[in-house]
């Protein structure tokens, strides 16, 4: 899973010079779905990354209050949704990207039932018509 992801990764990041066959195989290996699964880390790893879940939602409070539009990535499991939640964010101002339709749908379902999710990677959402004129924190 590892490898795939650093795959899907890599691909993506090249978007605008991808050969044929390397989109073939990008959209191939979007189609077997995020390689992110929370349940499967150690005790230990599920605090680190709600730790850095609660670093990051305090910081986005910081830079632009929890009236501001934060963007960020998150995986199925809602971690980072969770996160900003806490931290007093409105479910309005919360924008995810995520290249896999499944947890896109994942996001925009209950309970997170998240309104703005992108199915296209950062880059992507924040080039797109509907985020770039936003001023994210």
């Amino acid at each position: 899973a590892e490898g795939r992801h650093r795959r899907v990764s890599w691909l993506l990041g090249q978007q605008g010079d991808l050969a044929p066959t390397e989109h073939a195989e990008l959209t191939g290996l979007l189609r077997r779905g995020d390689t992110y699964d929370a349940s499967s880390y150690s005790a230990s790893h599920a605090a680190f990354k709600a730790e850095q879940n609660a670093v990051f939602a305090s910081l986005a409070s910081s830079l632009g209050g929890a009236a501001s539009p934060v963007v960020y990535l998150d995986g199925p499991d809602g971690g980072s949704t969770s996160a900003l939640r806490a931290a007093g964010f409105a479910t309005d101002q919360l924008h995810v990207a995520n290249p896999h339709a499944s947890t896109c749908a994942a996001l925009s379902a209950p309970p997170h039932s998240l309104e703005h999710v992108a199915h296209a990677s950062a880059e992507e959402a924040l080039a797109s018509e509907q985020w770039r004129s936003r001023a994210f924190c």
